[in-house]
């Protein structure tokens, strides 16, 4: 019984010397505007959806999956060596989206919606494809590709936006 009474005594012990968890910094847009501690960074002047990243801390990138895009930059300053994949909707894509009456701005556009690791060399996107979702593989390399594309019907939202 005493030896069972020591145990715990040293495991409440011990626990409180153990580092608490950190909550993560909340910064509004406001905040982090006054702060003067930011970069802007824009492909184009029109709206180009960036709400997909991936950071790659391995090699020091991270990964924007935006609209018709997909933007590689350098973790360690993201002003110099930002790479640029075009990669949009077919042109029939669009053409069926714009005749089903979707909104051609916004809406019939390729929007990127996942950007995962497959392995070292490969990452696993996804975009909207104006409508008809489509999935690749593309090379992490300082030169990317995308591959050739594969329906992705059940792994994609088909909406560009991010609700249900």
């Amino acid at each position: 019984m005493a030896l069972a009474l020591l145990a715990l005594w040293l495991l409440s012990a011990g626990g409180s010397s153990l580092p608490q968890p950190l909550p993560r910094v909340f910064l509004s847009f406001e905040d982090l505007q006054a702060s003067q501690s930011f970069e802007h960074y824009s492909v184009t002047d029109e709206a180009m959806d960036y709400r997909i990243l991936h950071m790659d801390e391995d090699q020091d990138r991270m990964y924007v999956g935006c609209k018709d895009h997909v933007l590689s930059m350098d973790i360690n300053n993201i002003t110099h060596g930002t790479l640029k994949l075009f990669w949009p909707a077919s042109t029939a894509k669009i053409d069926e989206c714009q005749m089903a009456g979707k909104d051609p701005t916004h809406g019939c556009g390729n929007f990127i919606r996942v950007v995962q690791p497959y392995n070292r060399t490969h990452l696993f996107m996804c975009g909207s494809g104006a409508y008809s979702p489509v999935c690749v593989y593309i090379n992490r390399g300082r030169r990317p590709e995308v591959g050739t594309p594969e329906l992705a019907q059940n792994l994609v939202l088909i909406s560009p936006s991010l609700e249900r």
